[in-house]
């Protein structure tokens, strides 16, 4: 065993041990998170651990060493389709369903069993007369449950991404391409034991990208917060239109009801807000109660390249229109509802953009705190109309 393998080692337990002490005390991410980030840490430095074993006793001619080396593998191909399985959790933590918790811990519960059945049967590998550990005949069978689970949490992942509206897709890529590539060094040289390192720091890269999109996301409705909202609006160079929403009454709720069960209304009205409005525009929680949504770029040019402002607010006012109805098809389960939503909207055109026509268009068009503005004050009034 060389030096550098040893470093390597070294570097990968120490790394998991300081991200276990971290999430320890950390408190930014929700409990079953850092929860489930532990357990991966654990994970791993479990299986360099029982790598590094396996390594040593390669050919080892120590007496009664094999079964011991048996063993010592049976618990690495256990643990290693696990780490996936464990960031799927993380995921889908609260939206997992019951079919895809089948598929996930079926697979995992199914290698579990053959790797230690496979102590007596040798199907999966086995430890020759020389106590070197091979292949055995059913070892595809490993490789395609290892898959299965990475494949489930990269389908997890994109759905978390569509859902909560986060285009980080080629951060999300790279951190992919470099486990696949990492992985792959084994194939080409075996002598390079280089696995383990590879998932610690793709294990860390996932921590940031996670963290990452957590700082944007509301953790109560799963919009995208008012941080996102704000850098979004700095960075806005685009012809779009701001939608605000207040929920009416809502005070009055929580004094009735408590401030659970206005939590859970915010919730149903954010679920609300993404189902309508997804499609067109992003989707923020901006306040206690209030929410807004900004157009994609193109949405408006989609529609009528020269069109009017009358031609784009009738777009709206059926987006508005379909989202009410949707509110009152939740009332009769949820009767609070039934105070609505009140809206207002604007239009903002960017670098007085001159593909839109737009008669008479007043001067708030063509700046984004006016056109915020404007939309407030249309809010204003549809509350007003309401009580």
């Amino acid at each position: 065993m060389s030096n550098y393998y040893l470093a390597l080692v070294f570097i990968t337990i120490t790394s998991m041990v300081v991200s276990i002490i971290h999430f320890r005390e950390n408190h930014t991410l929700s409990r079953n998170v850092r929860q489930q980030l532990v357990f991966i840490a654990f994970f791993i430095i479990l299986g360099v651990i029982c790598e590094c074993i396996g390594i040593c006793l390669n050919s080892s001619t120590l007496p009664n060493t094999k079964a011991i080396h048996q063993v010592i593998k049976a618990i690495e191909f256990t643990v290693t389709p696990l780490i996936p399985a464990f960031y799927t959790r993380i995921i889908e933590s609260k939206n997992i369903k019951k079919s895809i918790r089948i598929l996930i811990k079926g697979p995992l519960i199914l290698n579990a069993f053959l790797e230690f059945s496979n102590i007596f049967l040798s199907y999966i590998f086995y430890i020759d007369k020389n106590n070197v550990y091979q292949h055995g005949t059913f070892y595809i069978v490993y490789i395609l449950i290892y898959c299965m689970e990475i494949c489930i949490f990269i389908f997890a992942l994109l759905k978390h991404t569509k859902r909560y509206q986060i285009r980080n897709i080629a951060t999300l890529i790279s951190i992919l391409t470099f486990l696949l590539i990492g992985l792959s060094i084994r194939m080409i040289d075996s002598s390079v034991n280089s696995d383990w390192i590879v998932v610690a720091i793709t294990y860390l890269l996932f921590v940031i990208y996670y963290s990452d999109l957590s700082l944007k996301v509301d953790p109560l409705t799963g919009l995208l917060n008012r941080k996102s909202y704000e850098d979004r609006i700095r960075k806005l160079d685009y012809t779009t239109a701001f939608i605000i929403m207040d929920v009416n009454n809502f005070k009055q709720i929580n004094d009735q009801m408590g401030h659970t069960v206005g939590d859970l209304f915010l919730k149903l009205i954010a679920d609300t807000i993404v189902e309508n409005y997804r499609k067109y525009g992003y989707c923020y929680r901006i306040g206690g109660d209030e929410f807004c949504v900004i157009l994609k770029s193109g949405v408006l040019e989609k529609i009528s390249p020269k069109g009017t402002i009358a031609v784009y607010s009738e777009l709206l006012d059926n987006l508005n229109k379909n989202f009410d109805d949707l509110i009152l098809a939740h009332s009769e389960e949820h009767p609070s509802l039934r105070y609505g939503v009140s809206k207002g909207y604007s239009f903002y055109f960017a670098n007085n953009n001159q593909n839109f026509f737009y008669e008479n268009s007043p001067e708030y068009f063509l700046n984004i705190k006016k056109a915020i503005d404007a939309a407030d004050k249309m809010l204003y009034f549809d509350k007003k109309r309401k009580k």
